[in-house]
């Protein structure tokens, strides 16, 4: 099962679009602080979404614990 489909069942939907949108966020801060120490990058620069997902998912998990109450 992808990573997408594992999140949204453990966290709950409510927490899926903030570590979504949390993930893009951290692939472009990547790459841009590849830029900035010089790095060439293009349209075919890979960047790997999955670890940004993982990392996301720690205050997604927090996130879902503020908005369900779960584990209170």
């Amino acid at each position: 099962m992808p990573c997408g489909g594992f999140l949204p069942l453990t966290f709950g939907w409510q927490a899926l679009p903030f570590i979504l949108l949390l993930a893009a966020s951290l692939g472009l801060l990547a790459i841009l602080a590849a830029m900035a120490i010089g790095r060439t990058v293009d349209g075919a620069t890979r960047v790997p979404l999955g670890t940004f997902l993982a990392v996301a998912a720690v205050p997604g998990w927090w996130l879902s614990m503020l908005t369900t109450g779960a584990g209170a």
